[in-house]
């Protein structure tokens, strides 16, 4: 009885004591987070503090540089040289040629070895005509590394373009050693054995570049004038035809067809042609001037016509008045008769070549048909092509009948052919004596037909 007493005692004890310490220990509980909670506050303060502690007048002042050199700051200088690079790039995509070539030579202050900037660098001088810069940024994409293709391709066209034949030779071989199956260099190295007269050296490169890929309009047509510089007129119209089906609406194919077609007399067929390349482009120069050329000065009468050689030749003329449009229009006026205005232009068509340092066989050429016009005489191909067959007889060493020759090469044509001999061979007096003697014959046949004979060679 006693010992229960005592645990009632006790167990009243604990009941009035235990919700006091419960209480006690919440207390304590909420103040130390509320001490955790000053002390993260202060903490975080403190950091922003630190993180934006910019003075206003900074703030003011910036602008996307200074981002940039923040930036620069957070980005490791290879990943700012790359950035740098593909802005660059871009940029010469869109013909900004000078705000890539900033772009790219940042990339590469950044980075030297950056060879893709390099690369591109070359490219851009390439477009901008700055051929020694491109080739000494190519050849350090080529240092950088040696079996780099496209680079030794793309300084070759360079070299190309500098007249450095041999050299850009070379640089397409080396390709073609890395790569013997690049299109590209077959084709470019093709052209540049056209450039120096190697046409069956051209032809092989050309067809190799086909085997590769069949489906370039200009090769074919490049391989087309290969065939037509060797004459073989056939090959070249086939190939001028396979490139019109490559690409129907390849104006340039159209009048180089058209070419070889005037070549062989189809005048005809000629004229379809130079009029559908103008179909395709309106202002191709050089169809309206090849059209132009042949209704002015066509061997075949029934093909010219004065009247539309002038239409044609003007609207080439409209687009650009160089040298050498100058001297068609004077050709088409003469044939349309207006030799007032074939003076004028022939004129101009030789100050031009002389301002533009032309060779000196072009400007006696237009100089010889200046004369032409200014004795009311129009120019026509067959006519050049007699004179030079009589100017090669006069001046041989064997004894042929001069009178006959050039009769049986001329026929009625005779003055105007004497005109034009006279304006070609001014300057030689031999010539000019032999020519007296051929003109007094003339003057005692009076105008017959004479029959060569064996005489005449």
């Amino acid at each position: 009885m006693k010992y229960l007493k005592l645990q009632i005692i006790i167990l009243i004890t604990i009941c009035l004591i235990l919700p006091f310490f419960f209480q006690c220990a919440k207390s304590q509980d909420e103040s130390s987070k509320n001490k955790s909670a000053k002390i993260a506050s202060a903490e975080i303060k403190s950091t922003e503090t630190k993180s934006f502690k910019i003075k206003p007048s900074k703030i003011k002042s910036s602008n996307i540089k200074s981002v940039e050199a923040v930036t620069a700051k957070n980005t490791s200088k290879n990943d700012l040289a790359k950035s740098y690079q593909r802005k660059g790039i871009t940029l010469a995509g869109k013909l900004d040629y000078d705000d890539a070539i900033k772009k790219l030579t940042k990339a590469i202050e950044l980075d030297p070895e950056l060879t893709r900037a390099y690369f591109y660098l070359g490219y851009v001088w390439g477009e901008k005509k700055e051929y020694d810069k491109g080739i000494e940024d190519y050849t350090k994409v080529i240092e950088l590394d040696p079996e780099h293709a496209t680079a030794y391709v793309n300084r070759g066209y360079i070299w190309k373009m500098k007249k450095e034949y041999d050299k850009a030779i070379i640089d397409y071989n080396k390709c073609l050693e890395l790569n013997p199956n690049y299109q590209r260099a077959y084709y470019n190295r093709g052209y540049v054995w056209q450039l120096i007269k190697e046409h069956d050296k051209a032809i092989k490169d050309f067809t190799k570049s086909i085997e590769i890929n069949p489906r370039i309009a200009k090769v074919y047509r490049r391989r087309g004038n290969a065939w037509a510089e060797k004459k073989e007129y056939d090959k070249a119209i086939k190939d001028h035809t396979k490139a019109i089906e490559v690409n129907p609406e390849y104006a340039l194919a159209f009048n180089e067809r058209g070419y070889v077609w005037e070549k062989i007399k189809e005048y005809d067929k000629a004229i379809r042609d130079f009029g559908a390349a103008i179909r395709i482009d309106h202002e191709f120069t050089i169809a309206l001037n090849s059209l132009a050329w042949l209704l002015a000065t066509c061997p075949d009468s029934d093909y010219r016509d004065g009247k539309e050689a002038v239409y044609y030749a003007s609207r080439a003329y409209k687009i650009n008045s160089d040298n050498t449009n100058s001297d068609i229009l004077a050709a088409a006026y003469a044939e349309a008769g207006d030799f007032k205005n074939a003076i004028k232009y022939q004129k101009e068509a030789i100050k031009k070549a002389k301002d533009e340092d032309k060779a000196k066989e072009q400007i006696n050429e237009y100089t010889s048909r200046l004369e032409l016009y200014k004795k009311k005489r129009p120019y026509q191909e067959k006519l050049i092509e007699s004179t030079m067959k009589c100017v090669l007889c006069l001046r041989s060493k064997e004894k042929p009948l001069y009178d006959k020759m050039i009769y049986s090469i001329c026929g009625k044509h005779w003055n105007t052919l004497i005109m034009s001999i006279d304006a070609m061979t001014t300057a030689n007096e031999d010539l000019k004596k032999k020519l007296d003697k051929a003109r007094s014959t003339s003057n005692q046949t009076n105008d017959k037909t004479f029959s060569p004979g064996d005489d005449a060679r």
